[in-house]
């Protein structure tokens, strides 16, 4: 039994050190780069639906708001001419434009929300998008470390992120070396 699980280990280390051959750091940054871009890219576009719908809310606001002018108006004839079964019709349509009107500007107060939250989420990622964002062209291939270098300075290669991170000191890009 102990026999197999050693075998079983050594095939796994031999896979995981092949796949960490064939890994490329270059292509996944421009992966993760071109995963950045496209949540903006939809970020930016459900923005845009949703000022849209807004824009379509507010005007429908509006129109209810003059309807309920103009069944006021019908309201105050039908009271001044003594129709009972008018102004009962006239306050039914009434009462229902009102909720019509709340339930609007609710939803529309719900988009206003939902439309900051993503324009600050829009902003963080721009923020982070910055240009000039992209690493060198690495000359050996295996993983990345940070930290103090273990060879000469010649094998330091500077890198810069996707995000752009400062190093601790704020003073430049952090540094990948590679081994």
């Amino acid at each position: 039994m102990a026999l197999i699980t050693r075998v079983s280990r050594l095939f796994q280390a031999d896979f995981h050190a092949v796949l960490d051959r064939i890994e490329e750091p270059e292509a996944i940054l421009r992966q993760a780069v071109r995963e950045m871009e496209e949540e903006l890219a939809r970020d930016e576009q459900r923005s845009t639906m949703l000022q849209q719908e807004q824009r379509q809310l507010l005007s429908r606001e509006t129109g209810i708001e003059q309807s309920l002018q103009d069944i006021e108006e019908e309201l105050g004839a039908c009271f001044a001419a003594g129709n009972d079964d008018l102004a009962r019709a006239c306050i039914r349509r009434r009462l229902e434009a009102r909720r019509l009107a709340r339930n609007l500007s609710r939803k529309r107060g719900e988009i206003g929300e939902m439309l900051d939250a993503l324009r600050t989420r829009i902003r963080e990622n721009r923020s982070r998008r910055r240009p000039n964002c992209w690493p060198a062209k690495a000359s050996a291939p295996g993983p990345l470390r940070t930290g103090t270098p273990r060879r000469s300075p010649s094998a330091t290669r500077r890198w810069k992120w996707p995000f752009c991170a400062k190093n601790s000191t704020g003073a430049g890009y952090e540094t990948a070396h590679i081994p």
